[in-house]
């Protein structure tokens, strides 16, 4: 994650509606995260923001990924 400027915010929604902030405002960093069985979301929000994400998905298996 690089973020230039703005507000920036990225959560986990597991299965169950839970709400997990990964990410709340950095301007530089990394996240890890070992997601539960079952249907889970990652919702990235910005407010005026520009930087760059860079997302890999490793070691799936039987996993079926949408983008909307």
């Amino acid at each position: 994650l690089q973020f230039n400027k703005g507000k920036f915010k990225i959560v986990l929604v597991s299965t169950g509606g839970s709400v997990k902030t990964l990410v709340n405002n950095p301007n530089k960093g990394n996240v890890k995260l070992m997601v539960k069985k079952g249907k889970s979301r990652i919702v990235m929000v910005g407010y005026n923001a520009s930087g760059d994400v860079d997302i890999s998905i490793k070691n799936i298996k039987d996993v079926n990924i949408q983008q909307k």
